[in-house]
């Protein structure tokens, strides 16, 4: 009877995952490099976001589009841009230089992950946006490459699908083979 308590305690476990995650989304483009390549995959999780989650929504732009982007502010901060350094709320997002050669430069930002862009200047300003209550501040990791709230302005709460709170992809300079994304 033990093989049966087994199977039990199995298939109640596997209805628990089915309920906590959702299914596991694979990145299909270069928007969130370097933490995350094409053809790794998230799981995901319905749960609340906060600053520095990697989150899932439908593109506001093109809404048949699912997309990932960091929550990089929440209701009640201020955001603004000035070249590549984002200030939260009067705090300029330190960065590290990771890595730099003629086709990208790495940095981390927040000592908890990587940012990527060109290796020339970056003149980008943006004026400071308060983030409403009910929203968020989203930034791709490839911020020279993606869209994001620069562009569209904080994002509703409830636009959020889900929370990626596990990474499975290849190895690389930056992570290892799993972890959080």
């Amino acid at each position: 009877m033990s093989w049966v308590r087994s199977l039990g305690f199995i298939g109640a476990l596997v209805l628990l995952i089915g309920i906590v995650f959702r299914p596991i989304h694979t990145v299909s483009d270069q928007e969130m490099a370097p933490g995350l390549a094409p053809g790794d995959r998230v799981w995901l999780a319905d749960s609340a976001a906060n600053i520095g989650d990697v989150v899932l929504l439908k593109d506001p732009l093109d809404p048949e589009r699912t997309i990932l982007r960091r929550v990089l502010a929440t209701a009640g901060a201020t955001v603004s841009f000035a070249g590549d350094v984002a200030t939260v709320s009067e705090e300029a997002l330190e960065h590290i230089e990771m890595f730099r050669d003629n086709t990208v430069v790495v940095l981390q930002e927040r000592e908890q992950y990587q940012i990527q862009r060109e290796p020339g200047p970056t003149n980008l300003r943006i004026a400071p946006i308060k983030v409403p209550a009910g929203h968020v501040f989203l930034a791709a990791d490839n911020r020279g490459l993606a869209i994001d709230s620069r562009w569209w302005g904080p994002v509703p709460e409830s636009e959020i699908q889900a929370v990626a709170i596990w990474r499975i992809g290849h190895a690389n300079a930056w992570q290892d083979r799993t972890g959080r994304p």
